[in-house]
């Protein structure tokens, strides 16, 4: 199976790139879904034309903000990557919809607290729809998933590297953890040495 990562060294760090988990049903669905939404569109643009109504307006406003979102998440689906780098000072984590559009969240190294493994692993079959949450609820923790990979900064949590197999997820961390110092994992670890992966949550 192709692994969704690559890992590279860069100047005083690394970089991982994740590939997004490619959820099929919705980049089929969506192009579908889209071509009743135009006709609607269309339609309901004609009525607005004719009744000049200010509601008709707002409402037309939101179906257009609707697609919007939709196509964001067909273009993640389809070209999304998130891009984790870290050296001995700062971790960034870049989530981007095409190649060079997206946003940074930047993070210092040394404010970093419980870094883990975070369970549940692997994506969720698209097959078994969100009303089969009862029968399979650990699909439904996969679909709800934000990572595989936590840790604490000032005082809030935050996940990366979402819908990974563990093998995967624990190779990413091991690299990025030599990046990091023994306050982020407690006070037993040994900087010295790679420490023993803490797990949170692994099913």
């Amino acid at each position: 199976m192709k692994r969704r990562y690559e890992i590279k060294e860069i100047e005083d760090g690394i970089q991982c790139r994740i590939c997004c988990w490619k959820n099929w049903r919705q980049i089929v669905q969506i192009p579908f879904l889209y071509f009743f939404l135009l006709f609607f569109v269309y339609a309901y643009s004609n009525l607005i034309n004719d009744n000049h109504h200010i509601a008709g307006y707002i409402f037309l406003l939101f179906i257009i903000l609707i697609a919007c979102i939709g196509t964001t998440i067909w273009l993640r689906n389809l070209f999304g990557q998130e891009i984790i780098s870290i050296n001995n000072s700062r971790l960034t984590i870049r989530n981007e919809i095409l190649p060079d559009v997206g946003w940074n969240k930047h993070y210092i190294v040394s404010e970093i607290r419980n870094f883990a493994l975070h369970g549940p692993f692997g994506p969720p079959s698209i097959w078994r729809t969100h009303s089969d949450m009862f029968s399979y609820p650990d699909n439904m923790e996969k679909w709800m998933s934000r990572g595989t990979i936590k840790f604490e900064h000032m005082g809030l949590t935050y996940y990366f590297a979402p819908k990974l197999y563990e093998e995967d997820a624990r190779e990413i961390y091991e690299h990025v953890i030599k990046h990091l110092p023994a306050t982020a994992f407690g006070d037993k670890v040994n900087q010295s040495t790679v420490p023993d992966l803490p797990t949170d949550g692994l099913l």
